[in-house]
């Protein structure tokens, strides 16, 4: 479903990523680590169209990513950092931000992201999302994203901010929408235990090289 083959990445002649080659199906978790600077992030911003390889391609069902265009890309790919507020305004309430990603389903939209929150949607629903904790921020902000129906799911450190408690929530719900969805879910990661729960393969990322662990 989603392939990179023999992607290459350079700055400056030092070879950040060099001719790497894996395959990601739907309904799989894959976990990504390594040290910082390894490559991780690059390898997230390379298919969501922040880098350009230095040599090779990504595909997402055999169609070469250049050839999509940006509004289907966009539709079918999604991120979420460990930060939030990439994706929320800071002002608006969670009910302008429902509308603002999906308006014309409205009500519809209320129920699906019920389903991923740690809270009661309605009783928060006119507050600002400044007012929420760090953990109902982030739970908040992969609902909206999940409104897209996304075919793959990029997860770069999306835990990390979050106590054990609310981590625990966002992996159980990042597993279940993997699942039931059939997306493919791409997690860069620190956290061992969780990853050992959670993923289903993982992949090491260290001299621009990968080995699968």
């Amino acid at each position: 479903m989603l392939k990179y083959e023999q992607v290459s990445y350079n700055i400056n002649g030092a070879k950040i990523i060099n001719d790497i080659s894996m395959n990601f199906r739907k309904k799989e978790l894959v976990a990504i680590v390594g040290e910082n600077g390894a490559g991780k992030t690059t390898l997230f911003n390379i298919l969501y169209h922040r880098k350009k390889v230095s040599g090779g391609n990504v595909y997402i069902n055999n169609t070469n990513i250049k050839k999509i265009d940006n509004n289907t890309f966009y539709q079918n790919v999604v991120m979420l950092s460990q930060d939030p507020k990439q994706c929320l305004f800071e002002g608006l309430t969670l009910k302008e931000h429902i509308i603002l990603y999906k308006n014309d389903a409205f009500h519809t939209s209320i129920k699906q992201i019920e389903q991923y929150l740690n809270f009661i949607l309605l009783e928060k629903i006119n507050l600002t999302v400044d007012s929420l904790s760090g953990g109902q921020r982030q739970t908040f902000a992969f609902a909206l994203t999940m409104l897209k129906s996304p075919q793959i799911l990029l997860l770069d450190e999306h835990t990390s901010a979050l106590d054990a408690n609310a981590a625990e929530h966002m992996m159980q719900i990042t597993k279940e929408v993997v699942i039931n969805k059939s997306i493919v879910g791409l997690m860069i990661s620190h956290n061992i235990e969780l990853t050992k729960k959670y993923a289903d393969r993982v992949i090491l990322v260290a001299n621009g090289k990968i080995s699968f662990i």
